[in-house]
This record gives structure tokens, sequence and C-alpha cells, in this order.
């Protein structure tokens, strides 16, 4: 499963990832779905997490702007390179995005706790 899942109007950014097609991605749409109470749009990619050179996260950078919410399972379905992931941090903080780790509970706008 590639693409997006639409759950109507979108108000708030979903990102889910698994590295192939043999892993699950429901559990993480579920956990999504369950954590935010209005509608959310899922971007979901089947890729390696070494780098963010894929083509659901790419759209999803396309979305976020000032006041967006991007929402995701774990840092493990964001990202696997430290240094990778606080770039792209860094980028979600310029825009004044917020930034919502639904395995930790875990809600931020200026800062990113590894």
């Amino acid at each position: 499963m590639k693409g997006r899942i639409y759950y109507g109007e979108r108000t708030k950014i979903g990102y889910a990832r698994v590295s192939s097609k043999t892993q699950n991605v429901y559990r993480q749409i579920k956990d999504l779905n369950e954590y935010s109470y209005d509608k959310i749009c899922i971007d979901i990619d089947i890729a390696s997490g070494r780098n963010f050179e894929r083509p659901e996260y790419q759209k999803v950078k396309q979305k976020i702007r000032f006041d967006a919410e991007l929402i995701i399972h774990s840092l493990s379905r964001f990202g696997r390179n430290k240094e990778e992931i606080l770039k792209e941090w860094k980028k979600i903080i310029e825009l004044k995005a917020r930034y919502w780790n639904i395995s930790k509970r875990h809600f931020t706008v200026h800062h990113l706790h590894l």
C-alpha cells in the first residue's frame, strides 16, 4: 500500500512509513486516526528511513506551513539517521509548524527530543 488515505477534509498532516511491503503499516494508520480527533490525511511511504528522499514525505513537506500539525507514530517511522532527522526538524521549526509523536504522547513547537 502506497500513497494517501483520506479521511475527509484535510486539517492535520499524518505520515506513516514502513521499510518494506512485508511490514504492516495498518497499526500506524489506526493509531494516527485514534490519536487525532480531527479529520486527517495520512501520507504513506514504503521506503528506507536512512534519508528523506521518499516520494510521499516530499509531498508532506510541501503541505507543511505555519501552524500545521505533522503527526507521526514515532521517530523511528520518521527516519533512522539522527543528523538527517535534526535537519528535517529544523525545516519544520522554521515554518512554525507543530509536531506530534504519538508513541511518546509528545507535542512540541520549538524543540525535538531524540
